[in-house]
């Protein structure tokens, strides 16, 4: 309010100044509770995705253990046809003790391969079974709550 003086006459003026009722501010716990409700559904949508990443590498670990038991069994295989191919040529006398040595080798050592990669596989579909939280329920599990 201000006091004004103009040849003699005193005049008073008042601004007012109107706020629209979106503009007044909210009571305090209000704007917290949003606040705290904000920031809850932001860390559950952080921890979906990391479930969804973790899923997703699980699958991934899985079909690539998979295609490993594959490839180790073809090898497996190649080198069981391969240590065949050698004895008959041993019986034959066209091939040496020592290489059919080596074949036997070769399928030992592709034996142990097809193990560790059907491991792996197993290592993997744990992992799924773990994340998805179905890993109890699959190994015939039951968890009572006291």
């Amino acid at each position: 309010m201000a006091a004004t003086s103009l040849r003699g006459e005193e005049r008073i003026g008042l601004a007012l100044a109107v706020l629209p009722a979106t503009a007044l501010a909210q009571p305090a716990p209000t704007q917290v509770e949003r606040s705290r409700v904000r920031m809850a559904r932001a860390r559950i949508d952080q921890l979906v995705q990391e479930v969804l990443a973790e899923v997703r590498a699980a699958v991934r670990g899985q079909a690539t253990a998979g295609l490993q038991v594959a490839a180790a069994a073809r090898f497996r295989q190649l080198a069981e046809d391969s240590l065949a191919v050698e004895e008959r040529k041993f019986l034959a006398g066209t091939s040496s003790n020592l290489a059919v040595a080596e074949r036997q080798d070769a399928v030992a050592s592709a034996q142990l391969a097809e193990l560790a990669a059907l491991l792996d596989y197993n290592k993997a579909r744990a992992a799924l079974l773990h994340v998805t939280g179905e890993l109890l329920a699959a190994r015939h599990i039951e968890v009572e709550a006291r």
